[in-house]
């Protein structure tokens, strides 16, 4: 921990840490003795402090959280860049970049705000920009480029001619899919199904292996892939492809729970409290659809701990 007095040593003079205390965030907090600390360490001052406390959006609060000035000023951020990545905004005046911390990290991976602009022009059906910064974020950190992300949302689903999501735009494009193959197309190699979850937070399905796995399947079969939200997602996603040889279920797992939408419930309590999120036990419609493969179809259950257990009470067994 640290004190008042080993600021004051450090030479912070006391009406700085008066100031900076009662500098808060959107939640109504300022910054601790801690945070004041590793601030100046980063080279902060009062006046810094207050240009990044002073880049607000459309309703006045502040962007940055106390504990998010340091790492911005340590990325290289300056005012100006702050200010016109939160000037990026919605339709209805809400910035796209809302999180000082994500700014930070887009920022350290080398994004600009033209890329930031270009990407935000990428609409959905309601005008909005389909890529959040979460993805915009990620999109930099993989090197994807601005083309890539242009054809795939472009594409449309062939089964409803819907747009995609920006997630998925996001997923697709890291994946590598072409706008012709984000939709099945079937020759003569054997069909696969690959599910992927929305809801990755460790990026176990985004990492250089996961991507590696996936080629290794899509050099050899006509690979249909879609990012899962629901488990009504994968149904939907098994009754388009015929004959279906392998059938790969991505998500993180627990005995009785495959996550999509849901966080890991191998390791945290429900957030949605919606079964529909995950595939598990009572999903006894799963059946139906699992029908519809290829009889000598393999399933792969890519997924922690689903074939825990040995009283038959698991997912693997389930299935």
């Amino acid at each position: 921990y640290i004190t008042i007095a080993d600021l004051y040593k450090n030479e912070v003079p006391i009406e700085d840490i008066e100031e900076l205390v009662r500098m808060t965030d959107k939640e109504g907090f300022g910054f601790t003795l801690l945070g004041i600390a590793s601030f100046y360490e980063a080279g902060g001052t009062l006046d810094s402090a207050r240009k990044i406390h002073s880049v607000v959006d459309n309703e006045g609060n502040p962007i940055f959280r106390s504990h998010e000035f340091d790492g911005y000023l340590e990325n290289g951020g300056t005012i100006e860049f702050a200010e016109a990545l939160s000037k990026i905004t919605k339709k209805d005046g809400k910035p796209v970049f809302d999180s000082g911390n994500l700014m930070s990290s887009f920022l350290d991976a080398g994004g600009t705000i033209e890329f930031a602009r270009e990407l935000a022009s990428l609409t959905d059906e309601q005008g909005n920009p389909s890529l959040d910064q979460r993805d915009m974020y990620h999109i930099q950190r993989e090197g994807i480029s601005l083309d890539r992300v242009r054809e795939v949302h472009a594409a449309r689903d062939a089964y409803d001619g819907s747009m995609f999501d920006g997630h998925t735009i996001y997923r697709f494009a890291q994946l590598g899919l072409d706008r012709n193959e984000v939709n099945f197309r079937d020759t003569d190699r054997p069909n696969a199904i690959v599910i992927y979850p929305t809801n990755d937070w460790n990026g176990a399905f985004e990492n250089e292996p996961a991507r590696a796995f996936f080629h290794s399947i899509k050099d050899e079969y006509d690979v249909f892939v879609r990012i899962a939200d629901t488990e009504e997602d994968v149904y939907r996603a098994i009754s388009r492809v015929p004959d279906t040889e392998l059938l790969i279920l991505g998500g993180h797992g627990s005995e009785k729970t495959l996550s999509l939408g849901e966080t890991d419930l191998g390791i945290r309590e429900a957030e949605k409290k919606d079964e529909r999120y995950t595939l598990d036990l009572s999903d006894q419609e799963l059946g139906t659809y699992l029908s519809r493969l290829d009889p000598q179809a393999v399933i792969f259950l890519y997924s922690c701990s689903n074939a825990k257990g040995d009283n038959g009470d698991n997912i693997a067994d389930f299935i």
